[in-house]
């Protein structure tokens, strides 16, 4: 008899387990967070908000081309109606190490500065660890890599639409920060401070397309 009811118990046992359901693992996956990496080509579209001194406005950005050592857009700022080009030459896209943020009317060639955008130098030096003299602002600035971020941007079902590993590095004061794709075929500025602020906020692969 005790051997029967002690098989029963661990049949009943069984059973109870067997039937009880199993909370699922909750984890993040594509379809709970379904960010995109930039996809920069002709025609992609960038939107940078900016503050400073109490205004708040947009620069929209359209690639006209981007190649290994040339890079050109065209830029709007809407509030203000102001609008340009700019073109970034060899020097500019491999070897500069001064960035210009002032948005200038008509067409702009940069030999030895570059906008959006950090030379693949640059990038390379701060990945390395260097400290960096950087020309911003008409004023030399010493940069260091702090750390490696994931910045989000754009509005997505769930969170951000998009996000990039970026590199962040401050001055040695600690009162301005570059923030770039840690990418040497794309290092483009996605947040940028400075007295002001300047951080990209949204993306297109392709302005004709939504």
């Amino acid at each position: 008899m005790r051997k029967l009811l002690f098989s029963i118990c661990i049949i009943t046992s069984f059973l109870v387990y067997s039937c009880t359901p199993i909370a699922p693992s909750k984890s993040t996956t594509t379809s709970e967070n379904p960010s995109t990496k930039l996809q920069l080509q002709k025609g992609s579209y960038l939107v940078y908000k900016v503050q400073d001194k109490g205004q708040t406005y947009n620069i929209n950005m359209t690639i006209g081309s981007i190649q290994p050592n040339y890079i050109t857009y065209d830029w709007v700022i809407p509030q203000k109606e102001k609008s340009g080009k700019v073109v970034m030459v060899e020097n500019a896209v491999l070897n500069t190490l001064n960035i210009q943020n002032t948005m200038k009317d008509g067409t702009v060639t940069l030999k030895d500065q570059s906008t959006g955008w950090v030379s693949q130098k640059l990038l390379s030096d701060l990945q390395s660890g260097k400290t960096v003299a950087v020309g911003i602002d008409n004023e030399k600035v010493v940069f260091k890599k702090k750390k490696e971020e994931v910045f989000g941007f754009g509005v997505g079902n769930n969170g951000f639409s998009h996000s990039e590993n970026a590199i962040v590095a401050t001055s040695l004061s600690g009162n301005k920060e570059l923030w770039i794709v840690n990418d040497k075929t794309k290092p483009i500025i996605v947040k940028i401070v400075s007295g002001y602020t300047i951080q990209l906020v949204d993306y297109k692969k392709d302005i004709n397309f939504k």
